[in-house]
């Protein structure tokens, strides 16, 4: 079910752009699959369910905080998360690091954690403006309009993906940034929102492995 999960959620994130004119200078105009803020710090919540037939619907919650620098070169991700299906129901709270070409993943409760190189289509920030060939072959982007969120001028998208889950989102982007994403599938319907952003220096040890965690 995880493994399904992850890619619906890289489906949120890629395809093709139609790009509207008078919203070019909207936003900083990127070239590179970077924020277009230097540092700080993401506050966001999200849900989701899935359904499988045959199967009593899996919920998910999650609330966190990403920490950034370098244009997001640098980012960790500190969240707890709960599952919920059927009976059962399981808290964890977890911590993703992208340091260089390599992300650990973190159980802040077991104090264990991996290394892995990073995947260069999972791990990757999409770049909105210019989407890669390799997006433009598997997902339809288009830009329908602007907004604000939080107090931020944002591009307005509708994501498509060309095959696979059939997933469709409504994306709201500032600054090659989601700050809010509604997606819905024959599988699973999914919602992440921002609801804080600081841009400042966020400490350097929310970008760092906690020195108690052992990385196998």
């Amino acid at each position: 079910i995880k493994a399904v999960m992850n890619k619906f959620l890289f489906t949120c994130l890629l395809g093709t752009l139609t790009i509207l004119p008078a919203l070019s200078q909207q936003t900083k105009h990127l070239t590179d699959n970077l924020y277009g803020v230097k540092h700080g710090t993401i506050h966001y919540k999200s849900s989701s369910v899935m359904n499988f037939p045959g199967q009593p619907p899996l919920t998910t919650h999650a609330t966190g905080k990403v920490y950034f620098d370098d244009y997001g070169k640098k980012r960790s991700n500190i969240y707890t998360e709960t599952q919920d299906v059927a009976e059962f129901k399981v808290n964890r709270n977890l911590q993703t690091i992208y340091i260089d070409d390599y992300k650990y993943s973190i159980d802040l409760d077991t104090k264990k954690g991996t290394e892995d190189k990073v995947n260069e289509r999972l791990d990757k920030i999409t770049n909105y403006d210019r989407p890669d060939d390799a997006d433009k072959a598997l997902f339809t982007f288009t830009l329908t309009g602007a907004g604000t969120f939080l107090d931020k001028p944002c591009r307005l998208y509708t994501v498509t993906e060309n095959q696979g889950t059939e997933s469709v989102s409504r994306v709201t982007v500032w600054n090659n940034i989601v700050l809010k994403r509604v997606t819905s599938s024959p599988v699973i319907t999914y919602t992440f929102e921002v609801t804080k952003i600081e841009e400042s220096q966020p400490d350097a040890t929310s970008l760092s492995i906690p020195d108690d965690v052992v990385i196998e």
